[in-house]
């Protein structure tokens, strides 16, 4: 019997991309791009019509390696599309994942992650803008070709919940994007036989096709700067959290699409539960090193889009340590300490002490939260 080596990389549970259900609509594709002119061709139906040979439900079966694979990480996807006459391409990150591996000694070792809802991590999933020409089309290809693809879509309004999806027809490596007012979250699942542990992994990715809005399309992201006198500062982009968006439609009569809310964990739990590693982002990208010196931490909000009100929270590093040990999230939730922030500044003293912070940002258009942390011992 071979041996089974398996390796779980624990990301962030909230919820497993595969856990929802839902019907859906078949949409009929033409190929990508014409071999003589390197061009779309149009659609041949509408996405509404189902073929009489299709069932939405099957995936796309392709030729794939039936026995072992030699990639011993997960594999990417990238996508390419059309964007005003130029071939663009984007890699959506990877979500729920279990990826085996056979070895030249006939071991087997596997990769299996967690991951947040991709409705939940919608700012941070590339974007392709449909208002700017991208698409129809789009190709999918992967770093090691699997057996079969299977698609399905979030329609982005009040009503959004996670069981609220279209399945969506895939014609080989192709998918077809609508031509609508509505923004949409993807998500592919793409299966790779291997002996007796079926592979597989998720992506997710942003559609927007909303009409013309007043302010940024999605939450901005957070900046932020650490200034010490007689040294550098130190700066980098926060890790957002929960956010709630509803872009402003410049135009009355168009309907209001194009909103969200996502809920991430509190910022505690997110330090003790691996979010960071989620994202691909090391502790020390996202914490401020004091040096035994104090400073001002200055906030910048992308877009050019300041929020009308902050508010400036923070815990106590170790009680990452302690949810991690098993504390009551109630217990420490509300153990915070306010901050007083002017014209987008606030005074960090050292105490000797490390500090989680919390951002809360509010617009009229909805709300975000981000976090970093501040080590003062070092």
């Amino acid at each position: 019997m071979k041996k089974l080596i398996l390796t779980i990389a624990s990301f962030l549970a909230i919820c497993f991309f595969a856990a929802c259900s839902g019907d859906g609509q078949a949409e009929i594709l033409a190929p990508l791009t014409n071999p003589s002119t390197g061009q779309y061709e149009e659609a041949q139906a509408h996405p509404s019509e189902t073929p009489s040979n299709t069932q939405p439900e099957e995936p796309s079966n392709l030729q794939a390696n039936t026995t072992t694979t030699s990639i011993t990480t997960i594999p990417s996807m990238q996508i390419q599309y059309w964007h005003t006459g130029t071939l663009q391409e984007i890699t959506p990150p990877h979500g729920l994942a279990n990826w085996f591996t056979t070895h030249e000694d006939g071991t087997i070792s596997g990769i299996l992650t967690d991951s947040p809802h991709p409705l939940q991590v919608i700012d941070n999933l590339p974007i392709i803008d449909r208002t700017t020409g991208a698409g129809p089309l789009l190709e999918l290809s992967f770093q090691s070709q699997p057996d079969t693809i299977t698609a399905k879509r979030w329609q982005i309004n009040e009503a959004t919940d996670y069981t609220s999806y279209t399945k969506v027809f895939v014609a080989g490596t192709t998918i077809n994007i609508p031509d609508s007012d509505n923004s949409y979250v993807y998500e592919i699942t793409a299966r790779w036989p291997h002996q007796d542990h079926e592979s597989f992994v998720t992506y997710a990715f942003y559609v927007t096709s909303s009409p013309q809005v007043e302010g940024p399309r999605r939450t901005p992201q957070l900046y932020v700067s650490l200034n010490i006198e007689d040294m550098s500062a130190q700066s980098f982009q926060a890790l957002q959290l929960s956010n709630n968006w509803w872009p402003t439609i410049s135009d009355e009569n168009a309907p209001q699409s194009g909103g969200y809310c996502a809920t991430s964990y509190h910022p505690i739990d997110a330090w003790a539960r691996d979010f960071l590693n989620y994202l691909g982002r090391e502790e020390d990208a996202v914490t401020f090193f004091l040096y035994g010196t104090e400073g001002e931490i200055e906030l910048l909000f992308s877009d050019n889009f300041p929020p009308q009100a902050i508010y400036v929270r923070r815990w106590p590093a170790e009680f990452a340590v302690l949810l991690a040990d098993g504390s009551s999230d109630m217990e420490l939730w509300f153990q915070y300490e306010p901050v007083e922030i002017n014209d987008n500044t606030f005074r960090i003293i050292n105490d000797g002490n490390n500090y989680i912070y919390e951002i809360e940002a509010i617009w009229p258009q909805g709300r975000s939260s981000y976090t970093f942390r501040v080590d003062c011992a070092s």
